[in-house]
């Protein structure tokens, strides 16, 4: 289960391995590290920065192969994921990176291998303005806990009984009784009596190892207070995106029974 990363070096390339978890602890241990790159030795290289951005990027940020921006160092890294500066600022400024000052820890690894690992005291939030040089370490992190005990209030039973019709790591389907709001109203209406507040009660957390696992399950869409029915949860960010624009393209289709009297 350990972690593979190349490196690329001036003359070769060397495979090495993470020693610790799938996923190593980040800043603060709520945090995982998901994924991680280390600046090549010689820097980045200078045709790349060329053709990335402008002559006066360049100029206005003093870029060069050995010493840039932390926000252009994640779109060089990962050009896939950064493909702005914008969404590269973003990230940093909500403590999602990571710096490793220096080179990682090299301990002897099985059959002559090498294997590295982070040293913690190394390990620093990242800031907006802050640069790279060759031989640090970016990481990404993310939060893969939940904290549904907590979301729980201290209150010893569920507020109502919400049925589970199907649930795993990431979406379930309760179904909704009659006389119940899903979201409390922004004042404290309705106070606990919602579905919202009930779900950290009857739903299982994701296991451990789930990436991007949101602190409590959420509801992607409503139903009325009055009406009975299946209603979708996201359990993760990624499953609260993707359904969130299932529903807002209406690729959900949804089917109501109606009772008339008279």
């Amino acid at each position: 289960d350990d972690e593979e990363q190349t490196l690329q070096g001036d003359e070769e390339t060397t495979s090495i391995t993470i020693v610790d978890d799938l996923y190593p602890k980040g800043l603060p241990d709520s945090n995982s590290i998901i994924k991680h790159s280390t600046i090549p030795p010689s820097g980045f290289d200078q045709s790349q920065i060329s053709s990335s951005f402008t002559p006066e990027d360049i100029e206005r940020l003093k870029l060069s192969p050995d010493n840039v921006t932390v926000p252009i160092a994640l779109m060089l890294l990962w050009p896939d994921q950064y493909g702005s500066q914008t969404k590269a600022r973003k990230e940093c400024r909500r403590r999602k990176i990571l710096v490793h000052k220096g080179p990682l820890l090299e301990v002897p690894g099985e059959g002559g291998g090498k294997k590295l690992t982070f040293d913690r005291e190394r390990l620093a939030l990242v800031k907006v303005i802050d640069r790279v040089k060759p031989g640090e370490t970016l990481a990404i992190q993310t939060r893969m806990t939940h904290n549904y005990s907590e979301c729980k209030n201290h209150h010893k039973s569920a507020p109502f009984h919400l049925p589970i019709i199907y649930q795993d790591d990431h979406v379930a389907i309760v179904n909704k009784p009659e006389g119940f709001v899903v979201f409390s109203h922004k004042h404290g209406g309705f106070g606990r009596e919602n579905v919202y507040s009930c779900l950290p009660w009857v739903l299982e957390p994701p296991k451990a190892g789930v990436v991007s696992v949101l602190r409590r399950p959420s509801p992607v869409h409503r139903i009325d207070r009055g009406t009975s029915g299946l209603l979708v949860v996201a359990k993760t960010k990624p499953a609260m995106v993707e359904l969130g624009l299932a529903f807002k393209e209406r690729r959900v289709k949804k089917t109501y029974t109606a009772i008339v009297n008279g």
